[in-house]
């Protein structure tokens, strides 16, 4: 077995015994006596356990918006499991996970190889995301970050590795439309995977072509199954409110208002919902105009508010629901501070999470110096991984650090909500470029040291 087969393997084996002694061991003190099961898992399983005994995709029954509530990429993976082990179906996903997480590794090895013909930033880079806590973490997880993961690698892998073989824009499109199916936002990959076809592959249109067609075709049975089943209605991806109460109109409305100003959203809405909580907004600033208008359509929201209520009781009003009169108070909010603070509006809470994503080595609750410790190592990386893009850029660099970039512009001026879990994809994929930072900061070190080396170009990578 050469180097490069014998590094591949130590990788793969090293990952997954890591994996499975969290799975087995770890996983239990972070999350308790259920390791696998989040607030998101049951929305997964029981849309495939409805499709597989009702023959009805939805994880609600009693609600019609609980059809487009979760596209079936993650159900589908979940539910091959439950068919063949039952019960047991939550721990052999987490197996998966494992074995699909591991290989992870090997993908971001060959990628980082391909880009810069390093074997030592190539194993760097699988080492870090071999031993990476914030992935790990994940995968005993019913629920699609690990899932998401390994597609958006593989990926990559298929895009940058795999330019000349067969069949290549076909399967490039499987797999977009995968990721896609498992998280919405992952289409994303399917520009990025149009453009670097045409500016890295001599415009190869035959590809693109390939994989549009597919793309489109695998893609347009979600909408043309959800026009069917609901009697006309042209859904793409997910309804407005698609059958969780926490995506009420109430809820929603809220949310949009306090995005306004402020990136602490749940720690609000959990105030809201709760009746003993009092002047929520008196000593906040940025609202102090609004205080009135706010504790107004806070009662509102307590007595008759699907999703606070539910928030907080577990349950739906029996009496009459007013979401939409409760929206409209908050919408009318959000309006007023957009008035009166035009430019705050657009720019605070963007950067704000810009700034968190970049520096953020604190939890908003003392308590933990673990997690703390880690929250620091994490920002080492990010940077480590920045430096490493910077000193190694070109074309073909630039449509892959495209996703992470894209990524954080959209869930911070547009979603305005940086949540890790939406961003834990694009940075696995940031996260590759450690290892090329770590060699570079390595030549930096020896230049100022006197050392023989006196550049940080690609040949100095290759070793």
């Amino acid at each position: 077995m050469n180097n490069r087969k014998s590094s591949l393997v130590t990788l793969f084996f090293l990952a997954l015994i890591c994996r499975l002694i969290f799975i087995f061991w770890g996983a239990a003190i972070i999350y308790g006596d259920d390791i696998f099961i989040n607030y998101d898992s049951f929305s997964f399983t029981r849309s495939f356990v409805n499709l597989y005994e009702n023959g009805i995709y939805s994880f609600d029954l009693t609600n019609p918006d609980a059809s487009y509530g979760r596209l079936p990429g993650y159900p589908i993976f979940w539910g091959i499991h439950y068919i063949l082990f039952g019960d047991n179906a939550n721990l052999f996903a987490a197996f998966s996970q494992a074995i699909l997480d591991s290989l992870g590794c090997i993908l971001v090895y060959l990628i980082v190889f391909r880009l810069i013909g390093s074997k030592i930033a190539s194993l760097l880079s699988g080492l870090v995301y071999c031993f990476n806590p914030f992935i790990i973490l994940w995968v005993p997880i019913v629920g699609t970050e690990s899932l998401g993961v390994f597609l958006t690698l593989l990926f990559f892998y298929q895009l940058i590795c795999r330019r000349d073989r067969r069949f290549y824009g076909v399967i490039l499109a499987l797999i977009i439309v995968s990721a896609f199916y498992v998280r919405p936002y992952l289409g994303i990959l399917f520009p990025i995977a149009a453009g670097y076809i045409f500016f890295n592959d001599q415009r190869n249109w035959r590809a693109i072509y390939a994989m549009s067609t597919v793309f489109v075709l695998l893609y347009a049975l979600w909408p043309i199954r959800n026009y069917i089943i609901s009697d006309g209605d042209l859904v793409l991806m997910k309804g407005d409110t698609p059958g969780y109460y926490n995506y009420s109109a109430d809820i929603m409305a809220a949310r949009r208002w306090l995005l306004a100003w402020t990136t602490e959203t749940d720690l609000y809405l959990d105030k809201i919902a709760d009746a003993n909580a009092e002047d929520i907004f008196m000593n906040v600033d940025k609202v102090g105009f609004q205080v009135d208008e706010a504790n107004v359509a806070v009662q509102l929201a307590r007595y008759c508010g699907t999703g606070f209520y539910h928030r907080k009781n577990h349950s739906v009003p029996a009496y009459s629901r007013c979401d939409d009169e409760v929206a409209t108070m908050f919408e009318a909010l959000r309006a007023s501070y957009r008035q009166e603070h035009p430019i705050a509006y657009w720019i605070d809470v963007p950067i704000d999470n810009i700034i968190k994503y970049f520096f953020k080595t604190s939890l908003a609750e003392r308590g933990s110096t673990g997690l703390e410790y880690l929250l620091i190592l994490r920002i080492i990386l990010v940077w480590v991984a920045c430096y490493g893009v910077i000193l190694m850029f070109k074309k073909e660099i630039f449509w892959v650090i495209s996703f992470p970039i894209f990524m954080l512009i959209f869930l911070s001026f547009g979603f305005r909500q940086l949540e890790m879990r939406y961003m834990i994809q694009a940075e696995m994929v940031l996260l590759m470029f450690v290892g090329p930072g770590i060699v570079g900061l390595r030549n930096l070190v020896e230049r100022i040291g006197g050392s023989k080396r006196s550049s940080d170009t690609k040949e100095d990578f290759i070793s």
